[in-house]
This record gives C-alpha cells, sequence and structure tokens, in this order.
C-alpha cells in the first residue's frame, strides 16, 4: 500500500477516502535465447542444401557445432 493510503478497510466517513495498493513489476528477467542455422552454397550461389536449424532457441553462451559437407 502506499504511505498516503488510507486504510484497506474501515469506516465511511464524511469526505473522500483514497485506498492506493501500490504493485512491482515482476522481477523475473528475461530469458534470452539465440538461434543458429546452417545454409551449404557453392562459389557461384548456387544452395547445396536448404538452411537447417543447428540450434533452435539456445541459451545464450552455449555452444554449438556445425559440420562441413563435400558436395
Amino acid at each position: 500500500m502506499d504511505k498516503t493510503s488510507d486504510p484497506a478497510t474501515g469506516v465511511v466517513a464524511e469526505g473522500t477516502k483514497h485506498v492506493i495498493y501500490v504493485y512491482e513489476k515482476d522481477a523475473t528477467p528475461e530469458v534470452k535465447k539465440g538461434n543458429v542455422d546452417v545454409t551449404y552454397v557453392a562459389e557461384d550461389g548456387t544452395v547445396l542444401e536448404a538452411t537447417s536449424d543447428v540450434v533452435k532457441d539456445g541459451e545464450i553462451g552455449s555452444d554449438y557445432t556445425t559440420t562441413e559437407k563435400k558436395f
């Protein structure tokens, strides 16, 4: 409750009473995530293999590995 608030319960009296509730924002931090994908492309720009996900919604700072392929 706000410091200037009237009590949450009481007796109605002449005039206006102001009951003020104060809320804090949830302190839970936003969990940031990252994505990694891989696409295999020839020197002339031809896509050799479509883009595929390596990591989807991964934890920031975690490791990932891709594989070089022979075409």
